[in-house]
């Protein structure tokens, strides 16, 4: 599991993104009782493409060690804000479906960004604008793979005390019915 508390702190501190840092002051205004921004709330990762791209695609040349480091397979799984509550059954019911899903999903994505990626390559496109093409590819997916990845910036949680991520929980496994037997 990863913990997202350094991430937050060190984007809020050097000021990567000014809208981030807005979403960031007012979760810390809407809970009431904890000093602790929501742990489901990170640095987008579309933002932290951009922000690659921008500073490491500026030659052809770089573009291409860009696109190479960005052509090897993500493994990385369901990003979660804070650690999932192993006792209750009904959170971890909902991790379990949730990340069924995003792991399907996320194998389709891989399979769609490698044809993206040759085809661009037989089509002689320039490095940089298959790098773009790659953005675009993850923008277009399902929501529940975007939250899987941080995105745009949020993830799931399966504890109650990163209440947006929870509610995201919810949304993304509405079918799981926590049944008493």
């Amino acid at each position: 599991m990863i913990s997202f508390n350094s991430n937050i702190a060190s984007a809020s501190r050097s000021g990567l993104n000014s809208n981030y840092s807005k979403s960031t002051q007012s979760i810390y205004t809407s809970r009431q009782n904890t000093s602790q921004p929501d742990q489901s709330n990170i640095l987008a990762l579309r933002d932290r493409y951009i922000t690659m791209i921008d500073t490491q695609a500026k030659t052809e040349e770089d573009a291409k060690i860009l696109l190479q480091t960005l052509s090897k397979p993500n493994n990385g799984g369901l990003m979660l804000g804070g650690l999932p509550d192993l006792s209750n059954s009904d959170m971890m019911a909902r991790h379990d479906r949730i990340s069924a899903k995003f792991n399907i999903e996320q194998q389709t994505v891989e399979q769609e960004k490698n044809k993206l990626i040759n085809k661009g390559l037989a089509a002689g496109k320039r490095a940089k604008s298959i790098v773009d093409d790659i953005v675009g590819l993850y923008d277009a997916q399902s929501e529940l793979f975007k939250t899987g990845i941080g995105w745009n910036g949020q993830v799931f949680a399966f504890n109650e005390s990163s209440t947006a991520g929870y509610q995201r929980t919810l949304a993304f496994s509405s079918d799981v019915v926590d049944v008493i037997v």
